[in-house]
């Protein structure tokens, strides 16, 4: 990963939380907790500015958002990471 991509990061305004930055493995780890806790009873979840996302990026939006939140703004990129995250999670399990 490149050293310049945006730090992450989230803003709670009402009942919208905003991200930003890079959502990815190697940045995300002190987010995880405080943004978990800020989401709590959001309606929406702005995607507009986060720069990346990668699959644990992904699984943090998608427990964010929960079941009720809204998941707004995602670019093309973004989108097709959140897709395949759902995809996943849907999937029956493999059995032992």
């Amino acid at each position: 990963m490149s050293d310049d991509a945006e730090a992450p990061g989230f803003a709670r305004d009402g009942n919208r939380l905003a991200l930003h930055g890079a959502l990815t493995t190697e940045r995300i780890g002190d987010l995880w907790n405080p943004l978990l806790k800020a989401a709590r009873g959001v309606a929406v979840v702005d995607l507009s500015r986060v720069s990346a996302l990668d699959t644990s990026g992904a699984a943090l939006v998608l427990a964010a958002g929960g079941e009720a939140a809204r998941l707004e703004g995602a670019g093309q990129g973004v989108s097709a990471v959140l897709e395949r995250a759902r995809d996943a999670l849907a999937a029956p399990r493999p059995r032992p």
